[in-house]
């Protein structure tokens, strides 16, 4: 249904919006508002967007955003209550660069997004995010689209659904051990600039161990989450770790 109407209002779309000032993206990404029950066109300028790829929360509402290859614009709709959300896209340009969109669905018309790409020393918009950082960095404070997008990669690391713009390996198990417990660290994921990794626990005590996982929240660790707190005798349990690339 969305793709349809994607479409099929294209067109309409372009000649009844207004374009707006533009947003100056910090290096590669930017943050925008766009319409949450209406069409709205993404736009970057001096550049024709070629391909997108999204990243989709598999429990969460329904979004599209589909090139139009003619203006290389991108339309983007939802389906679903979204208002309050954030949404992740990647915009893949015909020159070859990659543009990472935050995009937060608010009441309103359709509108149109125009953005210029810049270096990191251009002048930021009002509505731009600042860079993320590491504990004890003043620009630490996240905004509420990258925790949104930590909380969707733990959850798809424990669910196991990679969707397009999300990274994810296998990795050989080197197991070892630390104090009662025997860690394996089996698969890596990958999306925007954050890194996760699952790590399988066994309990090799002849006691009922307690996990805590909360240790583990050191300088560049975001997230931590465990399918099980405690773990009796020879109980395996998988940790998920998100971690920022710096």
């Amino acid at each position: 249904m969305i793709r349809t109407l994607l479409l099929a209002g294209a067109a309409s779309l372009a000649a009844g919006m207004a374009l707006a000032e533009p947003i100056v993206a910090v290096g590669d990404r930017f943050e925008a508002a766009v319409a949450a029950t209406q069409m709205s066109r993404l736009s970057i300028e001096g550049e024709k967007i070629a391909a997108v790829r999204k990243v989709e929360d598999p429990e969460g509402p329904a979004f599209m955003v589909e090139p139009e290859p003619a203006t290389g614009d991108v339309y983007v709709a939802f389906d679903g209550d979204v208002v309050g959300r954030s949404f992740t896209v990647f915009l893949v340009t015909e020159s070859g660069r990659t543009v990472q969109a935050l995009l937060r669905p608010s009441p309103g018309e359709g509108r149109t997004v125009h953005v210029r790409l810049a270096g990191g020393s251009a002048p930021v918009s009002s509505q731009s995010p600042p860079k993320a950082g590491g504990a004890g960095d003043p620009r630490a404070e996240r905004t509420p689209a990258y925790t949104e997008a930590i909380a969707a990669l733990m959850r798809l690391m424990f669910n196991g659904e990679a969707p397009h713009g999300v990274e994810r390996a296998a990795v050989r198990p080197a197991r070892r051990k630390a104090g009662p417990f025997e860690l394996a660290e089996t698969e890596t994921w990958g999306v925007m600039n954050l890194r996760g990794r699952v790590v399988t626990v066994t309990n090799m005590d002849t006691v009922d161990r307690p996990l805590g996982a909360e240790a583990m929240l050191v300088d560049g660790v975001l997230a931590v989450g465990v399918t099980h707190e405690t773990l009796a005798p020879g109980q395996r349990a998988r940790l998920f770790i998100v971690e920022e690339v710096r």
